[in-house]
């Protein structure tokens, strides 16, 4: 059962909503409208809800109340309601004018960090609230946003009025590593919108911002596998064609998958959504969606794996319907060219012919706005970042070009040459297909499915599928050759390939086998449950078909038959 946590002000009390039918769970009464609230998950892996409300002292008079400061406390979510525990054994001082609540991810999750999220501060100190005290936090970069970033040591602190983020130590306030990123200051706080996929759990070290004064989306992301962590370049789009430029004044808002392949950018009271993904060193921008109603907010269930598919909600303008869809529905179509599934086997025959490149991916130094994306997809898969796929060369292009040119020793002027144009077709093939660069890992999987099923071609069913290999399509590059892990799921599907090829004399040909998640999410439009995640289905057809309705009745009677000796169990 998925459930959301709303906040219902006029009252104030908290609900928890359950999605399938709207009906309330549970609901715990407030003695003050939360001027914070911040759902996360707990250590005992329930959810948990951290508020701020003022704690106000009444004057002798009795009618007016004067603002003492403000008082920290957590709810936690069970069966038969809501549990409530004051924190910090003190108050947190009136000098905030917009005091924010979020979590230190710690083993235990006992510990919150509390800032004025105020475009003008008038302290750059935070404080640490845990169960029976507060402790104040003296800190050079004052934050704006605190986001988790996969640590329990740091956080990311954006800062708007200066257009600058850093990583701040929590316990010290020690700036770790600091940047300037255009396009995120602001004036006016509804003209900004910031999301952290899985925040609610510890952050997945990537932030979306959305800025209407700037006409900027900007994806950050913190590396933490060096000693230091680090921020890495920003990633930015315009948004000049968006809606929600239109509708300036109001709130904006902006949500994505984990992933970051389905980042959706809205306002409040507006039905029409801007759609962009990332992708390896780059911001796309796909087809916009219309909603059937306006919006006062929507948010993002996330699945507990990354298999696992994430839900967005949107609440209706007039805050009393929640609307719910799965990636899929909004990409507008699921996947293609699978049925039916099971735990065994699952072999899928395509109608149409796959689409492969038939010539270079790059002819000439002339470049059209077709041939410019083609250009910033290559770039940023090879891991030259372009920032964003645009059709329009500026100065981060040719920064890419100029660095992919001096690492192939080519003379590193920023355009393309004929030595370039042909540096960067070999490197197409290569990044298209990456067997070509991990012979080591063929063999070895060779090995192992020579011992399973003798004679078969097991490199064949490490094809990564047509859309990965081709340059024009937004999927190129992001596939992956399968975990070991998930090898001997693939032993059913080649005991049935060998036999339709030597029992039926029939040669096949291997469309589509394994699917990363990231790969799966783009090929199948935002569907990653496919079975082609664990390696547990094949797209086939006959090679050299010459009529492709006559050839796969001929190979799905194949299938059929083996089907019914036993051999596997699912669809075809």
């Amino acid at each position: 059962m998925e459930t959301i946590a709303t906040v219902n002000r006029s009252i104030p009390e908290v609900q928890l909503i359950d999605v399938d039918t709207g009906s309330i769970n549970a609901r715990l009464s407030l003695n003050s409208e939360p001027l914070s609230f911040l759902p996360f998950v707990g250590s005992s892996g329930l959810w948990q809800f951290a508020t701020i409300t003022r704690a106000n002292t009444n004057t002798s008079t009795g009618s007016d109340s004067q603002l003492n400061g403000y008082a920290v406390g957590v709810l936690s979510a069970a069966s038969e309601g809501f549990t409530r525990e004051n924190y910090g054994g003190e108050l947190i001082p009136a000098i905030f004018q917009d005091p924010t609540i979020g979590p230190v991810f710690s083993k235990e999750r006992k510990s919150f960090l509390v800032w004025d999220r105020s475009l003008a501060p008038t302290s750059s100190s935070y404080r640490i609230v845990e169960p029976t005290l507060t402790r104040e936090v003296q800190s050079k970069a004052a934050p704006y946003e605190l986001l988790a970033v996969r640590s329990d040591s740091y956080m990311l602190a954006l800062q708007p009025r200066r257009a600058g983020a850093s990583l701040i130590d929590i316990r010290t306030g020690r700036i770790l590593d600091d940047v300037f990123v255009p396009g995120i200051s602001v004036h006016k706080p509804e003209g900004l919108a910031v999301f952290a996929p899985r925040a609610a759990s510890g952050g997945t070290g990537e932030v979306v911002i959305a800025n209407v004064e700037e006409e900027t989306l900007t994806v950050l992301s913190v590396q933490s596998g060096s000693r230091l962590p680090r921020i890495d370049l920003p990633l930015q789009i315009s948004l000049r064609s968006s809606p929600v430029i239109r509708r300036s004044g109001r709130q904006l808002l902006v949500v994505a998958d984990r992933a970051l392949s389905l980042i959706l950018v809205g306002s409040v009271g507006s039905n029409k959504l801007s759609v962009f993904r990332k992708t390896r060193g780059a911001i796309e921008e796909i087809l916009p969606i219309e909603l059937r109603a306006p919006i006062a907010d929507m948010t993002v269930l996330h699945g507990a794996t990354n298999i696992d598919p994430d839900l967005f909600v949107f609440l209706r303008e007039d805050g009393r319907e929640l609307a719910v869809a799965s990636q899929s529905t909004l990409y507008q179509s699921g996947s293609s060219g699978q049925l039916e599934q099971d735990e065994t086997a699952t072999v899928s025959v395509p109608v149409e012919d796959p689409k492969v490149p038939e010539k270079p991916a790059f002819v000439n130094e002339q470049l059209d706005a077709v041939s410019v994306t083609r250009l910033q997809r290559v770039l940023a898969a090879l891991g030259y970042p372009v920032s964003a796929i645009d059709g329009r060369i500026g100065p981060q292009t040719t920064a890419a070009i100029r660095a992919f040119q001096y690492d192939k020793g080519i003379e590193a002027i920023g355009s393309l040459s004929e030595e370039t144009l042909k540096a960067l077709n070999a490197s197409v093939a290569e990044v298209g297909d990456v067997r070509v660069s991990n012979k080591s890992y063929a063999e070895e999987y060779d090995r192992f499915m020579q011992q399973r099923v003798p004679g078969v071609d097991a490199e064949r069913l490490l094809t990564l599928g047509s859309s990965n290999k081709d340059p024009d399509s937004p999927c190129f590059a992001l596939n992956s050759l399968p975990p070991r892990e998930l090898w001997s799921n693939s032993v059913a599907f080649a005991r049935v390939l060998k036999r339709v090829e030597e029992e039926f004399g029939l040669k096949v040909e291997i469309v589509s086998g394994y699917r990363s998640p990231e790969y799966s999410r783009c090929a199948a439009r935002g569907d990653v449950g496919s079975y082609h995640v664990k390696f547990q289905a094949f797209d086939i057809r006959l090679a050299d078909q010459t009529n492709a309705q006559k050839d796969n009745a001929i190979l799905f009677d194949a299938i059929k038959k083996i089907r019914d000796t036993g051999e596997f169990q699912g669809g075809a």
